[in-house]
This record gives C-alpha cells, structure tokens and sequence, in this order.
C-alpha cells in the first residue's frame, strides 16, 4: 500500500536524498540489535517509507512503533503496522492497526488507502462474513477515491473480492405505486354463458384495486467446495410484499361492505394483499468448454394475507455457452410442484422451458432474446393452462449523461381448458413493456437510485381476468 501524502504517485526519493535515506535504513538495520540511534521526526517517517517500499519489514516496523511513541494519531505508522502484521500472517493485530488507520486518516487520499486496507485486512479474517465485511470496505474505498483511478481500482478489487468470496449478499428495496396491486379485473360486470346476457356484478376484490407496494429481498448463495472446473452452493431467499390501498379503493371497500350489510350479509373482511416467502436450495456450476452448467434444487414456503398459500420443490437447469465474439446462447428447464395449503387444487405442476441468445452489438450495446413454453397441470380448470413466451432486452453500451437505461418487451399467451366462463376455452394474451433508469452519477458506494416504469395489459375472452396495470417503482441498486 502507498503511504505517500501528497500526489497520485508513491513517493519516490532519487540522488543524495535516496542514498542518504538508504544508508539511515543499513544503519538502522544494523542498530536494531547492537546500538540506538537518535533521529528526527521527518527523517523517522521518510524511513518509514522507503523501508516500506524497499520490503525492509524489519526496519520498518521499529520505526513504525518509534513514530507512534511520540506521535499515537499517525495515520502512516498505523497502516504500516497493519501491512507488517499482515503479510507475517497475524490478522488480529493487522485488523487493530488497520481500525487505528482508519480512525486516523485526514487526507482524501489517506482515508481511501485506509478503507482499501480494511478490505485487505478483513478479507482474510476468519468467518462466512468475512467476504461481506471486505466488499463494504471496497465499496468505502471507492466512495473515498480523490481520483478515477483510485476509484476504477477499488472497484476492480471489489469485482475481485466477489468472485472469491464464499459468501454472496444481494439485496433489494422498492416503492411502488400501482393501479392493480391485486391483479384484478378492470370490469365491473361480467356477462355469463348461457345465461342470455345476464351480467354478474363483481366485487371489488375481484376488481383492479391502486395502492402502493413496498417491497424488500435478499438472497445470496454460500460457497461449499469448488475446483477449476465445478463448484457446489447453498442458495437461500426472502421476500417481503407489503400493499396499502389507496383511499379510492378503501372507499370502494367501505361502500361494498355497507351495502352488504344493509342486504343482511355478513360484512366481508378486509382483503389482506401482503406475501411473503422463504427458500433454500442446493446448486452446482460446471464449466463446459466456453461455458457453463447448472443444476439446482429449491425447497420453499410462502404466505399470502398473513396465512400459508403454498410449499413448493423446484428443480432447474441451465446452460450457456459462447458460439461467437460477443454472442452467447443460453437454455433453462424449471420444473415445479407446488403444495397449496386449502385449495381447490392442491398440488399444482409447472414445467417450463426457455432458450436464448445474448449478443453485444459492434456499438457495445446488449440484445437479449428469448423465447418459452410453459405447461401447468392442476386440478382446476382456472389454474391448468399452456403457454408461450417470449422476451426481448436492449441495453445500450454506456449510460447517457450518467443514466443508465434497460428496456423489456414481452409477450405470453395462454390456453385454458373449457369453463363455465368459458365454454370454449379462455385465451388469455399478455403484454409487458418496462424501462428500467438508474442514475449512476448519484451513487453512494455504488449504489444508486433508480426508477422502474411498467406496463402490463391482459387481454382475456373471460371479461373477469381482462386487466391492466400501470406502475413506477422507486428503488436502489449496485452499479458495480
């Protein structure tokens, strides 16, 4: 590590003063043991650092100590001795001298060194969080970086840092306000098959209710063995939905609950949107030539209003594999079985298959596309359906004025089995569009704000599922 002040560059000494430096460090060398030898303050920390830049750890470290016996708030002694103790393989004292460091640290300069050795220091340490610890302190150095430079290297220690890491955290919030939080119809009557137009009122639970949506997730993955050529994990997840009506749905509520009343029903309850779920899996990576393989399984459990919806065992599998500069195609098969807890279907299967190409354009813009079919079994007719999918991504090479922008199209369309809705089946077609903006140059510690625009509409022959929604969500996410 460099412990220069001033500059971008260590310092480096030449002609008489470098001799003269490089005789004080044979004599203090040789003094160690055999005599002392009185010197002054500027000329201690100029030995300092030479003895650190020449590997000299045995003059480096008594001049490191003499320093802080005259001066205890030295920024350069205390992040040499964490150097010293560091490559001597003691971790305790590296981490305490390296606190010191940073505790210490004035200039811009300084402060980033000081967070990089944190990293340094904390990335060998003992412990599943110790990776975690290190990426914070990579982050930090690179809030801190007084120059580019600083910055492009913390982040390439940081990308470092994560490759080898056994523990992975990923974490996500997000604010939505929706104009369909309970994916409802956007009808107020359905007309009924059969019945000679007769129309059905719906509820408003059956129907497009606004609100907001506040979401949070975390997921990661912990490494258990690896080799050059394969790896093992343990991956885990949660989420956490939480959905506040908006005043013009709860009126519509209220005005529903009282007319059921004054009809001599019992009042309805409250709808409860909120969901939640937990998971667990195993995963193993292979690497296939110019690519690579993975195979998991995921056990699971999730709730909807505060109650239990499902359990559910999910198996999947990937491959990618580079077939030209720049193109890549990738391929996944999921397959699902879901325990519903008082349904009328109880076990829900799902297989799905996609396949798909990445190409990065000459511009260096990314092109995604994929395609899918999807195949649920259930003892509902509302429920068994088939389906077909497809995807396109665009994302150009560099973001514009410090923004970033990712764009989605998508398209499904589904085949249900014959109703009462729905004699002749229900065809269902779905559209999607989103951009996704993230505003990098506002990032703190690589992570910056974004905004999340979508809009979906169902088109559906049963009126009761034709439906739309509009929403931007607020969020923050890592731009490194």
């Amino acid at each position: 590590m460099r412990t220069g002040r001033r500059g971008p560059v260590p310092l480096t000494l030449s002609g008489l003063r470098r001799a003269a430096l490089a005789g004080m460090i044979g004599l203090l060398a040789s003094s160690v043991a055999a005599q002392t030898v009185s010197i002054s303050a500027e000329e201690a920390r100029a030995g300092l650092r030479q003895a650190m830049a020449d590997g000299r750890l045995d003059v480096a470290e008594p001049l490191a100590q003499a320093i802080l016996r005259r001066t205890p708030q030295d920024y350069a002694a205390h992040a040499a001795l964490s150097q010293i103790a560091l490559q001597r393989g003691d971790v305790v004292l590296a981490d305490r001298a390296a606190r010191q460091a940073v505790a210490h640290a004035r200039s811009p300069r300084d402060r980033f060194e000081a967070a990089l050795l944190r990293a340094r220091v904390t990335e060998q340490a003992d412990g599943p969080l110790a990776g975690v610890a290190a990426m914070y302190w990579t982050r930090r150095a690179a809030e801190l970086a007084p120059h580019p430079a600083y910055r492009s290297a913390a982040v390439g220690e940081l990308q470092r840092i994560r490759g080898e890491a056994r523990l992975q955290l990923n974490l996500g919030v997000s604010v939505s306000p929706s104009s369909n939080v309970n994916n409802g119809s956007r009808e107020t009557y359905i007309e009924l098959p059969g019945w000679g137009g007769l129309a059905w009122l719906l509820s408003p639970q059956s129907r497009a209710l606004s609100g907001w949506v506040a979401e949070a997730t975390v997921s990661g993955r912990y490494r258990l063995a690896e080799s050059p050529v394969s790896a093992r994990y343990v991956r885990f997840a949660a989420q956490q939905r939480k959905v506040r009506l908006s005043g013009a749905s709860r009126r519509l509520l209220d005005d529903w609950r009282a007319w059921q009343v004054a009809a001599g029903n019992a009042p309805p309850p409250d709808p409860d949107y909120d969901f939640a779920a937990v998971e667990a899996g195993v995963q193993q990576i292979m690497v296939l030539g110019k690519g690579q393989a993975a195979f998991g399984a995921t056990l699971g459990h999730n709730w909807f209003g505060g109650r239990d919806l499902s359990d559910y065992l999910r198996l999947d599998a990937q491959l990618e594999q580079a077939v030209a500069p720049g193109v890549m195609l990738f391929g996944t098969a999921q397959a699902e079985r879901q325990w519903r807890k008082g349904a009328a279907d109880p076990v829900v299967d799902t297989l799905t298959l996609q396949a798909g190409a990445v190409r990065h354009l000459e511009s260096g813009a990314r092109l995604r596309l994929s395609l899918g079919a999807r195949h649920t079994e259930a003892a509902s007719l509302d429920t068994r359906h088939k389906a077909l999918m497809g995807r396109i991504g665009w994302e150009p090479a560099t973001p514009m004025a410090g923004v970033r922008i990712e764009t989605s199209l998508g398209i499904e369309g589904r085949r249900y089995d014959p109703s009462m809705l729905a004699p002749q089946g229900r065809r269902d077609l779905r559209l999607d569009a989103g951009v996704s903006v993230t505003f990098q140059k506002l990032d703190y510690m690589g992570f910056a704000p974004m905004v999340d625009l979508r809009a979906s509409r169902n088109a559906s022959n049963v009126k009761l599922y034709d439906g739309r929604d509009l929403g931007i969500a607020f969020g923050i996410r890592s731009v490194f």
